[in-house]
Protein backbone atom coordinates (compact mmCIF):
# COMPACT_ATOMS: atom_id res chain seq x y z
CA UNK A 1 0.00 0.00 0.00
CA UNK A 2 2.79 2.33 0.87
CA UNK A 3 4.42 1.58 -2.46
CA UNK A 4 1.16 2.35 -4.27
CA UNK A 5 0.80 5.58 -2.41
CA UNK A 6 4.38 6.47 -3.22
CA UNK A 7 3.88 5.68 -6.85
CA UNK A 8 0.65 7.61 -6.92
CA UNK A 9 2.35 10.63 -5.47
CA UNK A 10 4.61 10.76 -8.53
CA UNK A 11 1.75 10.91 -11.00
CA UNK A 12 1.29 14.72 -10.89
CA UNK A 13 5.00 15.22 -11.41
CA UNK A 14 5.01 12.85 -14.36
CA UNK A 15 2.08 14.71 -15.96
CA UNK A 16 3.85 18.03 -15.51
CA UNK A 17 7.03 16.65 -17.05
CA UNK A 18 5.13 15.31 -20.05
CA UNK A 19 3.38 18.62 -20.55
CA UNK A 20 6.73 20.44 -20.45
CA UNK A 21 8.19 18.05 -23.01
CA UNK A 22 5.14 18.50 -25.22
CA UNK A 23 5.35 22.25 -24.93
CA UNK A 24 9.05 22.28 -25.76
CA UNK A 25 8.43 20.06 -28.76
CA UNK A 26 5.70 22.40 -30.01
CA UNK A 27 7.99 25.42 -29.72
CA UNK A 28 10.60 23.91 -32.08
CA UNK A 29 10.14 23.74 -35.83
CA UNK A 30 12.05 20.62 -36.84
CA UNK A 31 9.84 18.99 -39.46
CA UNK A 32 10.58 19.60 -43.13
CA UNK A 33 7.39 20.99 -44.62
CA UNK A 34 8.80 21.56 -48.11
CA UNK A 35 11.91 22.22 -50.18
CA UNK A 36 12.21 24.46 -53.22
CA UNK A 37 14.68 26.12 -55.60
CA UNK A 38 14.52 29.80 -56.56
CA UNK A 39 15.69 30.89 -60.01
CA UNK A 40 16.36 34.31 -61.50
CA UNK A 41 17.45 34.96 -65.09
CA UNK A 42 17.46 31.20 -65.71
CA UNK A 43 20.09 30.73 -62.99
CA UNK A 44 19.45 29.01 -59.67
CA UNK A 45 19.99 31.52 -56.86
CA UNK A 46 19.35 29.44 -53.74
CA UNK A 47 17.65 26.40 -52.27
CA UNK A 48 15.24 26.81 -49.40
CA UNK A 49 13.48 24.64 -46.82
CA UNK A 50 10.53 25.53 -44.59
CA UNK A 51 10.53 23.81 -41.19
CA UNK A 52 7.34 23.65 -39.07
CA UNK A 53 6.27 22.06 -35.81
CA UNK A 54 3.60 20.06 -37.66
CA UNK A 55 3.03 19.51 -41.40
CA UNK A 56 0.64 21.81 -43.21
CA UNK A 57 -0.55 22.35 -46.77
CA UNK A 58 -2.12 25.72 -45.95
CA UNK A 59 -0.38 29.02 -45.26
CA UNK A 60 -3.06 30.34 -42.90
CA UNK A 61 -1.95 28.40 -39.78
CA UNK A 62 1.56 29.81 -40.24
CA UNK A 63 0.58 33.40 -41.04
CA UNK A 64 -2.41 33.91 -38.76
CA UNK A 65 -1.18 32.21 -35.59
CA UNK A 66 1.87 32.76 -33.39
CA UNK A 67 3.44 29.43 -34.20
CA UNK A 68 7.10 28.39 -34.49
CA UNK A 69 8.67 28.09 -37.92
CA UNK A 70 12.12 28.17 -39.47
CA UNK A 71 13.17 29.42 -42.90
CA UNK A 72 16.53 28.25 -44.21
CA UNK A 73 18.33 29.37 -47.36
CA UNK A 74 21.37 27.75 -48.97
CA UNK A 75 23.00 30.01 -51.58
CA UNK A 76 23.94 28.16 -54.78
CA UNK A 77 24.77 31.06 -57.11
CA UNK A 78 28.26 32.52 -57.44
CA UNK A 79 27.33 35.67 -55.55
CA UNK A 80 24.22 37.45 -54.29
CA UNK A 81 24.62 41.09 -53.34
CA UNK A 82 23.33 42.41 -50.02
CA UNK A 83 21.30 45.03 -51.88
CA UNK A 84 19.57 42.45 -54.05
CA UNK A 85 18.91 40.13 -51.11
CA UNK A 86 17.25 42.79 -48.94
CA UNK A 87 15.42 44.34 -51.91
CA UNK A 88 13.86 40.95 -52.69
CA UNK A 89 12.10 40.96 -49.31
CA UNK A 90 11.20 44.66 -49.44
CA UNK A 91 9.61 44.34 -52.90
CA UNK A 92 7.60 41.28 -51.93
CA UNK A 93 6.39 42.92 -48.72
CA UNK A 94 5.27 46.00 -50.68
CA UNK A 95 3.11 44.14 -53.20
CA UNK A 96 1.67 41.73 -50.60
CA UNK A 97 0.61 44.26 -47.95
CA UNK A 98 -0.81 47.72 -47.51
CA UNK A 99 1.58 50.61 -46.87
CA UNK A 100 0.58 50.95 -43.21
CA UNK A 101 1.41 47.28 -42.53
CA UNK A 102 4.89 47.66 -44.02
CA UNK A 103 5.52 50.99 -42.28
CA UNK A 104 4.65 49.43 -38.92
CA UNK A 105 7.60 47.03 -39.37
CA UNK A 106 10.17 49.49 -40.77
CA UNK A 107 12.25 49.53 -37.59
CA UNK A 108 12.48 45.74 -37.65
CA UNK A 109 13.28 45.86 -41.37
CA UNK A 110 16.08 48.36 -40.70
CA UNK A 111 17.49 46.04 -38.00
CA UNK A 112 17.24 43.12 -40.44
CA UNK A 113 19.01 45.13 -43.15
CA UNK A 114 21.94 46.13 -40.94
CA UNK A 115 22.69 42.55 -39.92
CA UNK A 116 24.19 41.75 -43.32
CA UNK A 117 27.52 43.51 -43.88
CA UNK A 118 28.33 42.16 -47.32
CA UNK A 119 27.30 39.93 -50.16
CA UNK A 120 26.49 36.22 -50.01
CA UNK A 121 28.38 33.58 -51.96
CA UNK A 122 27.96 29.96 -52.97
CA UNK A 123 27.75 27.76 -49.87
CA UNK A 124 26.32 30.30 -47.42
CA UNK A 125 23.62 29.10 -45.01
CA UNK A 126 21.05 31.72 -43.93
CA UNK A 127 18.58 30.86 -41.14
CA UNK A 128 15.52 32.69 -39.79
CA UNK A 129 14.40 30.72 -36.72
CA UNK A 130 11.25 32.02 -35.03
CA UNK A 131 9.96 30.88 -31.64
CA UNK A 132 7.02 32.51 -29.85
CA UNK A 133 8.15 34.57 -26.91
CA UNK A 134 11.77 34.65 -28.11
CA UNK A 135 11.53 36.22 -31.54
CA UNK A 136 13.40 35.49 -34.77
CA UNK A 137 17.05 34.57 -34.49
CA UNK A 138 19.05 35.36 -37.63
CA UNK A 139 22.26 33.45 -38.34
CA UNK A 140 24.60 32.94 -41.28
CA UNK A 141 26.87 29.89 -41.44
CA UNK A 142 26.16 29.18 -37.77
CA UNK A 143 27.13 32.69 -36.65
CA UNK A 144 24.33 34.46 -34.74
CA UNK A 145 23.76 37.96 -36.13
CA UNK A 146 20.94 39.05 -33.82
CA UNK A 147 17.34 38.59 -32.72
CA UNK A 148 14.28 40.47 -33.96
CA UNK A 149 11.55 40.29 -31.34
CA UNK A 150 8.57 41.07 -33.57
CA UNK A 151 6.60 37.98 -34.54
CA UNK A 152 4.66 40.08 -37.06
CA UNK A 153 7.90 40.84 -38.89
CA UNK A 154 8.76 37.15 -39.18
CA UNK A 155 5.31 36.47 -40.60
CA UNK A 156 5.86 39.26 -43.15
CA UNK A 157 9.02 37.45 -44.27
CA UNK A 158 7.22 34.11 -44.34
CA UNK A 159 4.39 35.62 -46.41
CA UNK A 160 6.96 36.48 -49.07
CA UNK A 161 7.29 32.70 -49.57
CA UNK A 162 3.81 31.31 -48.90
CA UNK A 163 1.50 34.37 -48.87
CA UNK A 164 -1.10 35.43 -51.42
CA UNK A 165 1.56 37.13 -53.60
CA UNK A 166 4.76 35.12 -53.10
CA UNK A 167 8.04 35.78 -54.88
CA UNK A 168 7.29 32.62 -56.88
CA UNK A 169 4.14 30.51 -57.11
CA UNK A 170 6.19 27.37 -57.76
CA UNK A 171 8.27 28.06 -54.66
CA UNK A 172 5.11 28.44 -52.56
CA UNK A 173 3.60 25.22 -53.88
CA UNK A 174 6.76 23.26 -53.10
CA UNK A 175 7.11 24.62 -49.56
CA UNK A 176 3.50 23.67 -48.75
CA UNK A 177 3.82 20.06 -49.94
CA UNK A 178 4.95 18.00 -46.95
CA UNK A 179 3.75 14.77 -48.57
CA UNK A 180 5.61 15.36 -51.85
CA UNK A 181 9.10 16.45 -50.82
CA UNK A 182 11.74 16.22 -53.54
CA UNK A 183 14.33 13.97 -51.88
CA UNK A 184 17.04 14.73 -54.43
CA UNK A 185 16.57 18.47 -53.93
CA UNK A 186 16.62 18.02 -50.17
CA UNK A 187 19.89 16.06 -50.45
CA UNK A 188 21.40 18.90 -52.47
CA UNK A 189 20.18 21.35 -49.84
CA UNK A 190 21.86 19.42 -47.02
CA UNK A 191 25.10 19.15 -49.00
CA UNK A 192 25.58 22.93 -49.32
CA UNK A 193 28.31 23.83 -46.82
CA UNK A 194 30.43 26.95 -46.35
CA UNK A 195 34.20 26.85 -45.94
CA UNK A 196 35.92 27.51 -42.61
CA UNK A 197 37.43 30.72 -43.98
CA UNK A 198 33.99 31.93 -45.00
CA UNK A 199 32.69 31.42 -41.48
CA UNK A 200 35.45 33.67 -40.16
CA UNK A 201 34.38 36.34 -42.65
CA UNK A 202 30.83 36.22 -41.24
CA UNK A 203 32.21 36.46 -37.70
CA UNK A 204 33.78 39.76 -38.76
CA UNK A 205 30.27 41.06 -39.51
CA UNK A 206 29.45 40.89 -35.81
CA UNK A 207 32.54 42.75 -34.64
CA UNK A 208 32.20 46.47 -34.09
CA UNK A 209 35.43 48.40 -34.70
CA UNK A 210 36.89 49.30 -31.31
CA UNK A 211 37.07 52.97 -30.53
CA UNK A 212 40.63 54.14 -29.84
CA UNK A 213 41.24 55.00 -26.21
CA UNK A 214 41.79 58.70 -25.59
CA UNK A 215 45.43 59.56 -25.04
CA UNK A 216 46.07 61.75 -22.05
CA UNK A 217 47.81 64.90 -23.16
CA UNK A 218 50.64 65.85 -20.80
CA UNK A 219 51.70 69.44 -20.98
CA UNK A 220 55.47 69.92 -20.61
CA UNK A 221 56.61 71.88 -17.58
CA UNK A 222 57.88 75.31 -18.42
CA UNK A 223 61.56 75.80 -17.51
CA UNK A 224 62.37 78.90 -15.50
CA UNK A 225 65.50 80.64 -16.80
CA UNK A 226 67.08 83.34 -14.73
CA UNK A 227 67.77 86.41 -16.83
CA UNK A 228 71.31 87.81 -16.69
CA UNK A 229 71.62 91.41 -15.46
CA UNK A 230 71.67 93.88 -18.34
CA UNK A 231 74.12 96.76 -18.17
CA UNK A 232 72.79 100.21 -18.91
CA UNK A 233 73.89 101.48 -22.36
CA UNK A 234 76.63 104.11 -22.48
CA UNK A 235 75.42 107.47 -23.76
CA UNK A 236 77.45 108.53 -26.81
CA UNK A 237 77.07 112.06 -28.24
CA UNK A 238 75.48 111.98 -31.70
CA UNK A 239 77.61 113.13 -34.66
CA UNK A 240 76.35 116.13 -36.66
CA UNK A 241 74.33 115.17 -39.79
CA UNK A 242 75.90 115.92 -43.18
CA UNK A 243 73.88 117.55 -45.93
CA UNK A 244 73.80 115.28 -49.01
CA UNK A 245 75.10 116.70 -52.31
CA UNK A 246 72.46 117.54 -54.92
CA UNK A 247 71.90 114.85 -57.56
CA UNK A 248 71.59 115.83 -61.21
CA UNK A 249 68.23 114.95 -62.75
CA UNK A 250 68.48 112.96 -66.00
CA UNK A 251 67.46 114.78 -69.13
CA UNK A 252 64.24 113.56 -70.74
CA UNK A 253 64.84 111.41 -73.82
CA UNK A 254 63.85 112.86 -77.14
CA UNK A 255 60.68 111.41 -78.60
CA UNK A 256 61.17 109.58 -81.86
CA UNK A 257 58.32 109.83 -84.29
CA UNK A 258 56.85 106.37 -85.00
CA UNK A 259 56.42 105.32 -88.55
CA UNK A 260 52.77 104.96 -89.62
CA UNK A 261 51.66 101.36 -90.16
CA UNK A 262 49.70 100.50 -93.21
CA UNK A 263 46.53 99.61 -91.35
CA UNK A 264 44.22 100.46 -94.19
CA UNK A 265 45.63 97.67 -96.37
CA UNK A 266 45.19 95.12 -93.57
CA UNK A 267 41.59 96.18 -92.95
CA UNK A 268 40.76 95.83 -96.63
CA UNK A 269 42.22 92.33 -96.76
CA UNK A 270 40.30 91.27 -93.64
CA UNK A 271 37.03 92.57 -95.07
CA UNK A 272 37.63 90.67 -98.33
CA UNK A 273 38.34 87.43 -96.44
CA UNK A 274 35.24 87.94 -94.31
CA UNK A 275 33.07 88.32 -97.38
CA UNK A 276 34.44 85.10 -98.85
CA UNK A 277 33.74 83.16 -95.67
CA UNK A 278 30.19 84.47 -95.17
CA UNK A 279 27.55 82.30 -96.88
CA UNK A 280 25.35 83.92 -99.41
CA UNK A 281 22.03 84.99 -98.03
CA UNK A 282 19.22 82.97 -99.51
CA UNK A 283 15.61 83.71 -98.79
CA UNK A 284 14.28 80.88 -96.58
CA UNK A 285 11.47 78.77 -97.91
CA UNK A 286 8.44 78.00 -95.82
CA UNK A 287 9.02 74.71 -94.05
CA UNK A 288 6.29 72.77 -92.27
CA UNK A 289 7.00 72.17 -88.58
CA UNK A 290 8.16 68.58 -87.93
CA UNK A 291 5.70 66.21 -86.40
CA UNK A 292 6.36 65.40 -82.77
CA UNK A 293 7.10 61.72 -82.31
CA UNK A 294 7.33 60.28 -78.83
CA UNK A 295 10.04 57.65 -78.83
CA UNK A 296 9.22 54.46 -77.02
CA UNK A 297 11.68 53.38 -74.36
CA UNK A 298 14.38 51.11 -75.64
CA UNK A 299 14.03 47.58 -74.35
CA UNK A 300 17.25 45.69 -74.35
CA UNK A 301 17.04 42.32 -76.04
CA UNK A 302 17.50 39.35 -73.73
CA UNK A 303 21.12 38.28 -73.42
CA UNK A 304 22.78 35.21 -72.06
CA UNK A 305 21.61 34.53 -68.52
CA UNK A 306 25.07 34.12 -66.99
CA UNK A 307 26.29 37.40 -68.51
CA UNK A 308 23.24 39.23 -67.20
CA UNK A 309 23.73 37.99 -63.64
CA UNK A 310 27.34 39.18 -63.62
CA UNK A 311 26.24 42.57 -64.92
CA UNK A 312 23.47 42.99 -62.36
CA UNK A 313 25.64 41.97 -59.42
CA UNK A 314 28.91 43.63 -60.45
CA UNK A 315 28.31 46.77 -58.40
CA UNK A 316 27.86 44.77 -55.16
CA UNK A 317 26.16 47.76 -53.60
CA UNK A 318 24.90 47.40 -50.05
CA UNK A 319 22.04 49.14 -48.27
CA UNK A 320 23.48 48.46 -44.83
CA UNK A 321 23.65 52.16 -43.95
CA UNK A 322 19.95 52.82 -44.61
CA UNK A 323 17.78 53.49 -41.58
CA UNK A 324 14.00 53.16 -41.37
CA UNK A 325 13.51 56.52 -43.11
CA UNK A 326 15.72 55.55 -46.05
CA UNK A 327 13.96 52.20 -46.43
CA UNK A 328 10.58 53.94 -46.34
CA UNK A 329 11.61 56.18 -49.26
CA UNK A 330 12.62 53.12 -51.29
CA UNK A 331 9.46 51.24 -50.35
CA UNK A 332 7.17 54.09 -51.43
CA UNK A 333 9.13 54.64 -54.64
CA UNK A 334 8.99 50.95 -55.53
CA UNK A 335 5.24 51.00 -54.87
CA UNK A 336 4.88 53.74 -57.54
CA UNK A 337 7.09 51.89 -60.02
CA UNK A 338 5.31 48.54 -59.68
CA UNK A 339 1.85 50.09 -60.00
CA UNK A 340 2.99 52.09 -63.04
CA UNK A 341 3.95 48.87 -64.82
CA UNK A 342 1.07 46.67 -63.64
CA UNK A 343 -1.38 49.19 -65.12
CA UNK A 344 -0.10 48.17 -68.57
CA UNK A 345 -0.52 44.46 -67.90
CA UNK A 346 -3.25 42.59 -69.76
CA UNK A 347 -4.18 38.93 -70.20
CA UNK A 348 -3.71 37.70 -73.79
CA UNK A 349 -6.83 36.52 -75.61
CA UNK A 350 -5.33 33.08 -76.16
CA UNK A 351 -5.06 32.63 -72.40
CA UNK A 352 -8.83 32.98 -72.10
CA UNK A 353 -9.44 30.60 -74.98
CA UNK A 354 -7.04 27.94 -73.69
CA UNK A 355 -7.67 28.65 -69.98
CA UNK A 356 -3.97 29.17 -69.24
CA UNK A 357 -2.40 30.98 -66.28
CA UNK A 358 1.17 31.79 -65.29
CA UNK A 359 3.47 34.56 -64.07
CA UNK A 360 6.47 36.53 -65.32
CA UNK A 361 8.96 38.52 -63.26
CA UNK A 362 10.73 41.37 -65.06
CA UNK A 363 13.91 43.14 -63.97
CA UNK A 364 14.39 46.77 -64.99
CA UNK A 365 17.00 49.49 -64.62
CA UNK A 366 15.99 53.13 -65.04
CA UNK A 367 17.91 56.41 -64.87
CA UNK A 368 17.09 59.31 -62.57
CA UNK A 369 14.50 60.65 -65.03
CA UNK A 370 12.69 57.31 -65.18
CA UNK A 371 13.87 56.28 -68.66
CA UNK A 372 14.30 52.53 -69.08
CA UNK A 373 17.98 51.71 -69.55
CA UNK A 374 17.67 47.91 -69.51
CA UNK A 375 14.91 45.33 -69.18
CA UNK A 376 15.08 41.58 -68.75
CA UNK A 377 12.76 38.67 -68.02
CA UNK A 378 14.04 37.58 -64.63
CA UNK A 379 11.63 34.63 -64.43
CA UNK A 380 10.11 33.52 -67.72
CA UNK A 381 6.84 31.72 -68.33
CA UNK A 382 6.70 28.46 -70.22
CA UNK A 383 4.12 30.16 -72.44
CA UNK A 384 5.56 32.65 -74.93
CA UNK A 385 2.42 34.78 -75.00
CA UNK A 386 2.91 35.82 -71.37
CA UNK A 387 6.60 36.65 -71.94
CA UNK A 388 5.68 38.74 -74.98
CA UNK A 389 2.94 40.59 -73.10
CA UNK A 390 5.35 41.41 -70.27
CA UNK A 391 7.77 43.06 -72.72
CA UNK A 392 4.87 44.92 -74.36
CA UNK A 393 3.78 46.20 -70.93
CA UNK A 394 7.25 47.70 -70.42
CA UNK A 395 7.04 49.48 -73.79
CA UNK A 396 3.56 50.80 -73.05
CA UNK A 397 4.66 52.02 -69.62
CA UNK A 398 7.05 54.49 -71.29
CA UNK A 399 8.85 56.71 -68.80
CA UNK A 400 8.59 55.65 -65.15
CA UNK A 401 8.36 58.06 -62.18
CA UNK A 402 11.67 59.85 -61.64
CA UNK A 403 13.97 58.93 -58.76
CA UNK A 404 13.46 60.85 -55.48
CA UNK A 405 16.26 63.13 -54.35
CA UNK A 406 16.71 61.01 -51.20
CA UNK A 407 17.90 58.05 -53.31
CA UNK A 408 21.49 58.43 -54.50
CA UNK A 409 23.02 57.02 -57.66
CA UNK A 410 22.49 57.45 -61.39
CA UNK A 411 20.25 54.39 -61.81
CA UNK A 412 17.68 52.35 -59.90
CA UNK A 413 17.07 48.62 -60.45
CA UNK A 414 13.95 46.72 -59.42
CA UNK A 415 11.82 43.72 -60.32
CA UNK A 416 8.06 43.35 -60.72
CA UNK A 417 6.01 40.16 -60.68
CA UNK A 418 3.26 40.12 -63.32
CA UNK A 419 0.56 37.58 -62.47
CA UNK A 420 -1.60 36.37 -65.34
CA UNK A 421 -4.59 34.91 -63.47
CA UNK A 422 -7.94 34.39 -65.16
CA UNK A 423 -10.93 35.98 -63.41
CA UNK A 424 -13.18 33.54 -61.63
Amino acid sequence: MNVLKLRGSYIPFILVALSILGASASTNANQVNGVAAYHALSVEQFLTVLYTSSPTIEAAPLLEKDTPARMEIRVTTKRLSQRRFVTMWLESMTVSNTSDVVEAQLESLAQFNKMFKGRFIDGDRIVFDYRPGRGMEVSVNGVALGVIKSGDFFRLLLACWVGEVPISSNLKASLLSPAAIDKDLLARFNAVTPSADRREEIVAWTKVPAMPEPVEQVQPKAEVVKAAPVKAPVQTPAAPKKTPAPVEQPKPAEKVAEKPVATQTVEVVKQEEKKQLEPKQVEPKAVEPPKQVVAAPKVVAPVAAAETVVELESDDETMEGLDAGGLLVRQKYYDKLSKHLIQQQSIPRQAFQRRLEDEVRVYLTIDRNGTVMAAELETESKYKMFNQQALEAIEKAGVFPSMPEEISGDTFSFSVLLNYRLPI
